[in-house]
C-alpha cells in the first residue's frame, strides 16, 4: 500500500517521531538505518515521500 506524504508539513523531531511510528504501525516498516530528519527537512522538503 502506497501513500503520498507532504512531509514540508513535519517539521521538528516530535512530530517525525510520531509519523514515523505511526507509518511502522501501519506498514510494519522502518526507517533505513540511515534516516536522518536534518537530511529528511532539507532534501524532502515540500516533495511526497512514497511510503
Amino acid at each position: 500500500k502506497f501513500q503520498k506524504i507532504l512531509v514540508g508539513d513535519i517539521n521538528d523531531v516530535e512530530q517525525r517521531a510520531v509519523y514515523q511510528n505511526e507509518v511502522d504501525y501501519m506498514y510494519g516498516m522502518q526507517w533505513p538505518s540511515s534516516y536522518d530528519g536534518f537530511f529528511f527537512r532539507d532534501h524532502k522538503k515540500n516533495e511526497t515521500w512514497c511510503i
